[in-house]
């Protein structure tokens, strides 16, 4: 949900800017041209997680003219929830610590997040899951940490975690008791940032305690006293640009950079899949949103196995969950699968065609139009199998999607960085 937006407080008058971001400044494909200031958790921490200190953020927003100097505080603010004595949460900005490995599979996790396929990224989940648990058990410090209210860890966690030291081994089975936190983006991003906050403290401080208690002291009063004008920045129906008529410095709380403050994500030198999107589906124009999807994905996407054709899962390059491979094998079959195939099978020939007015060539449009008149046949006649069909365009589009953003961050780190996604 887009209810988060990343707050730079200048921490010499305690002034604040919400920064906008870009979506091509976490996703190769994205949009190069506009701001948003409000966005999701996932999208914000893959932006952050591209500096690696606090520091080298502040530089990079001062130097585009985002903000004044590069004495801020950064932060992530929310609304709480109804009936909070604190109306504004506020969040920890994550980073990207040199040589960190962890960061790699959390970058996996927020990218799959973003889109709304966390379970697609379970794998990384359960490893960041089991560095907490290791570190928590190997290290009293950090688990004094934690127990004592240093992290933003949900006390139902931190209760379960008690006399976790006290084991034979790693509890590693605590992660399946309390699945509840593996389902939780916000969980996991706060066990990351935990475990990076205790590797700066312990490197920084001579003592944990007092160094956590500076960390949160050196802010914590700053952002308190801003909190009742992000408060409305936050509510619904607030919109950039308004102008507020009780404190004009909200209308202008929101950074205009002089030029891109982050460099768009720069394209892979290996050849990369891209995948069509489907969005705004409405009964008016599922047709036609339907048509134009079906008639852009790859030929790839189907396969002959013993003589039958079936969706080939191996068109993404991660394992998809058993719940969709059986929607993507079931809500569109039959002819109209065949049909969809026999396009794409000569729309790829009319491609490859050298001679663009050789009679095959007319040959092929002739056929890629009658296979056309034939899907669209198919979808006019059964409403019901129209919305299967658009619900199987929406799937294999957000599949899509996550293939994208998972090569993204593979592209960035490198092969050695992440793991295998498929076995």
């Amino acid at each position: 949900m887009n209810n988060y937006c990343l707050v730079a407080r200048n921490k010499k008058d305690n002034s604040f800017k919400i920064i906008g971001i870009k979506e091509c400044w976490y996703r190769t494909d994205g949009d190069s041209e506009n701001f948003s200031y409000m966005n999701s958790l996932g999208s914000i921490d893959l932006v952050t997680t591209r500096f690696r200190s606090r520091e080298e953020m502040a530089k990079r927003l001062s130097d585009r003219g985002y903000i004044d100097g590069e004495d801020y505080d950064f932060f992530i603010a929310s609304k709480s929830r109804s009936g909070s004595s604190n109306p504004v949460k506020c969040q920890e900005v994550i980073y990207r610590p040199e040589k960190n490995e962890r960061m790699a599979e959390f970058r996996t996790v927020a990218a799959a997040s973003h889109l709304g396929r966390l379970p697609e990224a379970n794998d990384k989940v359960l490893r960041i899951f089991n560095k907490l648990l290791t570190k928590a058990y190997h290290r009293g410090d950090y688990y004094f940490m934690i127990q004592n209210g240093y992290t933003g860890l949900p006390k139902k966690l931190v209760d379960a975690m008690v006399g976790m030291r006290e084991k034979r081994d790693v509890p590693y089975s605590l992660k399946y008791d309390q699945r509840w936190a593996l389902e939780s983006y916000p969980v996991i991003r706060n066990i990351v940032e935990s475990l990076n906050r205790f590797d700066y403290v312990t490197a920084n401080y001579d003592n944990m305690v007092q160094g956590n208690i500076a960390y949160f002291n050196d802010n914590a009063r700053g952002r308190r006293s801003i909190c009742p004008k992000l408060e409305r920045i936050l509510e619904k129906d607030y919109a950039v640009g308004q102008i507020d008529m009780f404190d004009s410095s909200i209308s202008d709380a929101f950074a205009v950079p002089r030029t891109d403050v982050v460099e768009p994500v720069k394209e892979d030198v290996k050849p990369k899949k891209t995948f069509p999107v489907i969005e705004g589906i409405t009964d008016e124009n599922r047709l036609s949103k339907v048509m134009q999807f079906l008639t852009s994905i790859p030929l790839e996407s189907f396969k002959y196995v013993d003589n039958k054709l079936t969706f080939d899962f191996s068109v993404f390059d991660y394992e998809l969950d058993d719940g969709t491979k059986k929607k993507l094998n079931s809500l569109m079959t039959g002819s109209l699968r065949n049909n969809v195939r026999l396009y794409l099978f000569h729309k790829q020939k009319f491609k490859e065609m050298k001679d663009e007015y050789g009679h095959d060539k007319f040959i092929l449009q002739a056929d890629m139009d009658a296979d056309y008149r034939d899907i669209a046949s198919l979808l006019k006649k059964n409403e019901n199998r129209l919305k299967r069909v658009a619900e199987w365009c929406r799937i294999y589009s957000a599949c899509g999607q996550m293939n994208e953003m998972m090569a993204q961050q593979d592209s960035q780190y490198g092969d050695d960085a992440v793991s295998k996604k498929k076995s």
